[in-house]
């Protein structure tokens, strides 16, 4: 599994996203859990990189590097990188 950065700064990129864009995610899929839950998808992150115009392949393919199979799982798994920051 990916770890995160010497400096705590958590994953600079995700399959090419950057640190805000990640902080964008995480915030846009935690309300959306928050106000619908998590079905054991990725709808949210999906519906976010359709949004936001950032490549839906490439971005899966770095969050189940973490182990991120589901909308719940991509905040509780990538999440503490930023909250270490």
């Amino acid at each position: 599994m990916p770890e995160a950065t010497s400096d705590h700064s958590g994953p600079s990129a995700v399959s090419g996203i950057g640190r805000r864009e990640l902080e964008s995610l995480l915030k846009f899929v935690d309300a959306r859990i928050c106000a619908e839950g998590c079905d054991n998808t990725v709808k949210h992150t999906e519906h976010w990189a359709e949004a936001n115009d950032v490549g839906w392949a490439q971005l899966l393919a770095g969050l189940t590097e973490y182990g991120a199979y589901c909308d719940c799982e991509i905040v509780a798994r990538i999440a503490p990188f930023f909250d270490a920051a």
